[in-house]
């Protein structure tokens, strides 16, 4: 079970957890920044409790989620307009694949807002979309 003050160690660099943000059944999102250097990330790991206690195939079925959100993300490039976080690391950790994230500091909604006043980001119909 990881804590705040741990370090996750990914493909390249590593990650001090700092706060959990959120989880589901699927996966834990933690508040972390890199070491060294102190860039702010979310850090997304699988929820391993919750793995335990799944049958074999939501294990894969989970695995193969995480995979290919991993892949989704390494195909962006810093230019891409898709208004999806940036992927910053990734890795895995504990036997199970793990995520470095830019953090969105505060909610979709109002980040939302604030692009579309300044007359970026997605209208509302592809955000909901």
């Amino acid at each position: 079970m990881v804590e705040a003050g741990d370090i996750i160690t990914l493909t390249t660099g590593a990650w001090r957890l700092q706060a959990p943000l959120g989880s589901s059944s699927y996966g834990v999102l933690w508040r972390a920044e890199s070491v060294p250097g102190g860039v702010p990330a979310a850090i997304k790991l699988v929820n391993r409790a919750q793995m335990d206690l799944a049958l074999p195939p939501q294990r894969l079925a989970w695995r193969a989620c995480f995979d290919a959100e991993i892949a989704f993300l390494r195909t962006l490039q810093p230019w891409d307009q898709r208004d999806i976080v940036r992927l910053l690391d990734s890795g895995e950790h504990d036997g199970l694949p793990a995520l470095a994230l830019e953090l969105l500091d505060g909610d979709l909604a109002t980040h939302l807002a604030a692009l579309r006043a300044r007359g970026a980001g997605p209208g509302i119909a592809q955000a909901l979309a």
